[in-house]
């Protein structure tokens, strides 16, 4: 099947909602007998399916026709520096089937491919065996990815070289597999399905084992030249913006993220034991602890300021706070109170609705994209 514009034109019109064909004549610009020989051939390619007639209308009421969301699934990654999470969804990005187990940063390739095959296993049981392909994957990972590329440098959180390379993981599967930046990714979850849905223009500032942020500029996703676009953990803010040991990881990253955050919380003084982790920190800020909410303060700040310097030169319409440390609701009062005493005109800063499943969703959503497009192209190839 070669599919021309009027069958993309009635696919990218069912993506958004289930329609008639009277319907869908009037939203394409296409005559009614076109739309007919567009949706006889897409429901020949198992692409749209017919949902009855539409209920109340005077005379024979038309059939109403909706995406066949089963017609290909695919498969979205989250490489994390703790977690591996693998879901595999339908082309409405519907998560069927979905594992995470602990990064295994040595053997992460065969870790991924492993997993994919588990999920896909189990997604295609939850449609009752039918042998339904992949059509595409989506890797979300830290670090910096060049355009195109399966390699991610810098990602030092899950690998003590920094080096994630899935080429030969692309060459031994069969759909097409994308790379993509975590934060990023999360950015993309942010605007489809959490906190900054229908936001043109915002930033998602990720902080935990370490930090990131994506940019979305009038609906786009920046990666900017190299790939780097929002690596912010290399911000010169801290104490020592010039010192050697910071240079690979960031100097920002070192002193804000979780490893600077707790060994600050361990060098003050308290009353009794310090923290052991960054959980407790924030748990006995919560509880009243003076020491540990001036240490939530400061944090609060650190993280305003980096806000600051994205404003100043994004001006997004809102900020997003994520990751382990940053979607904690205490920093929420000192980072905005930060941007309000040093911005002219100040962005809303809120907390991430999607918990650590942000760069997950992005990955998924981002792999139906994806596939939509093999499906235009070669839409044989993509339901096969």
């Amino acid at each position: 099947m070669a599919m021309g514009p009027r069958d993309v034109a009635v696919l990218a019109e069912l993506r958004i909602r289930d329609a008639t064909r009277p319907e869908l004549a009037a939203a394409t610009g296409f005559s009614k007998p076109t739309i007919s020989e567009a949706i006889v051939s897409l429901e020949a390619a198992g692409l749209v399916v017919n949902r009855g007639r539409t209920a109340g209308a005077v005379g024979r009421n038309p059939r109403v026709y909706a995406i066949n969301a089963r017609a290909s699934l695919v498969a979205g990654v989250d490489i994390g520096g703790t977690n591996t999470r693998v879901a595999v969804a339908d082309l409405h990005g519907q998560i069927l089937a979905e594992r995470h187990e602990r990064t295994t940063g040595s053997r992460v390739q065969q870790q991924v491919r492993r997993l994919i095959r588990q999920v896909h296993k189990e997604a295609t049981a939850v449609l009752g065996g039918d042998g339904c392909a992949l059509a595409s994957i989506v890797v979300s990972t830290p670090g910096v990815i060049d355009r195109g590329s399966t390699q991610a440098r810098f990602a030092y959180n899950v690998r003590t070289d920094g080096i994630i390379d899935l080429t030969a993981l692309r060459d031994r599967l069969d759909p097409p597999l994308r790379v993509e930046n975590n934060v990023n990714l999360a950015a993309v979850g942010e605007a489809r399905a959490g906190v900054a849905e229908g936001v043109g223009t915002f930033v998602h500032l990720a902080i935990g084992a370490g930090i990131g942020l994506g940019i979305m500029h009038g609906g786009r996703l920046l990666r900017g030249a190299h790939g780097a676009a929002g690596e912010i953990a290399y911000l010169p803010l801290g104490r020592r913006p010039l010192a050697k040991e910071h240079r690979a990881s960031g100097n920002f990253e070192a002193e804000t993220a979780a490893a600077g955050l707790l060994d600050r919380a361990q060098s003050a003084r308290w009353d009794a034991d310090p923290p052991q982790d960054v959980a407790e920190l924030f748990h006995r800020a919560e509880q009243g602890d003076r020491a540990a909410r001036r240490l939530v303060a400061d944090e609060g700040r650190r993280i305003g300021l980096a806000v600051v310097a994205v404003c100043s030169v994004v001006d997004p319409e809102l900020v997003v706070l994520g990751g382990g440390i940053g979607r904690n609701q205490l920093l929420l009062e000192s980072v905005s109170q930060t941007c309000a005493e040093l911005l002219p005109a100040p962005s809303p800063v809120v907390t991430s609705t999607l918990a650590d499943r942000g760069s997950l969703i992005g990955a998924v959503l981002s792999a139906v994209d994806d596939a939509w497009s093999l499906l235009q192209s070669n839409p044989k190839e993509a339901s096969s």
